[in-house]
């Protein structure tokens, strides 16, 4: 579980930085789906990918619906 965290934050992480780069469209649907979520409940926690894990994982019910479902897919 520790590992999928670390994989879909580096994710996250990484399209972050490629967006500042690239047009927003250009991004997956996957890599766009917590980006809002965590600016909203973990900003304070970027770019730390292990907070903001943790933190997605405590505000999970509050977490939009394209978010939840991809933490779902990887397993968190």
């Amino acid at each position: 579980m520790f590992r999928s965290v670390s994989l879909v934050l580096a994710v996250f992480l990484t399209s972050s930085v490629a967006s500042a780069q690239t047009s927003p469209y250009e991004n997956s649907v996957e890599d766009r789906a917590c980006r809002g979520d965590a600016r909203r409940f973990c900003k304070d926690d970027i770019p730390d990918q292990f907070k903001i894990g943790s933190c997605l994982q405590e505000h999970r019910e509050k977490l939009s619906r394209a978010c939840k479902a991809m933490l779902d897919s990887h397993g968190m």
